[in-house]
């Protein structure tokens, strides 16, 4: 086993222990928080049923409040279908009245069933936990340019094509970090 170089997402529900404790008391808040859990957990069957992605190395941990989907960067096409993904993960759970705040990134990481381990990994809670601040997936500009790069060497085509997706799912926010537009433009 060794270290790849992974885009990695980390997402966390916020105020899930209100939200927990709530839930005890009311059976609708315990099915809706049951039912966001799924979809979070059904991530990467969702990415394979509606966008034909089949690749491997997609991997999805849940744990508590939080979850963390990782991929190899090389794979062109999972970037763009990630966004695609969370960006309608973020509006279905708006609609159950969650919110999530995350990171995504890329480095060293080792993720399967039972390891999860890189500084990817802590890279994107970081986004998450200190430059997130409220409701929003916050992508770091490095993982954009190095996922460019990575890609479409000598493909303009294929960079315009990639950079135009990119710019329909992010927006650059007044703190200059890009995050998932949820609004759907």
């Amino acid at each position: 086993m060794e270290y790849k170089n992974r885009v990695v997402c980390f997402l966390d529900i916020l105020g899930f222990k209100n939200i927990i404790e709530e839930s005890e008391k009311d059976n609708l808040i315990l099915q809706n928080t049951l039912e966001v859990l799924k979809i979070l957990n059904a991530y990467k069957a969702d990415s394979e049923q509606n966008y034909g992605a089949t690749h491997e190395s997609v991997q999805v941990t849940q744990f508590s409040d939080s979850i963390v989907i990782s991929f190899l960067i090389e794979e062109r096409d999972q970037l763009i279908l990630a966004l695609f993904n969370l960006q309608e993960m973020i509006v279905e759970l708006i609609n159950y009245g969650f919110l999530l705040r995350g990171g995504i990134s890329n480095g060293n990481l080792i993720h399967t069933s039972d390891i999860l381990i890189g500084t990817a990994l802590y890279e994107a809670y970081a986004l998450e936990s200190s430059i997130a601040i409220y409701p929003r997936i916050i992508i770091s500009q490095q993982l954009i340019n190095n996922y460019l790069d990575v890609n479409n060497n000598n493909d303009n085509f294929g960079r315009d094509f990639e950079e135009s997706h990119i710019d329909n799912i992010l927006i650059k926010c007044d703190d200059r970090h890009y995050m998932i537009d949820y609004y759907c433009k």
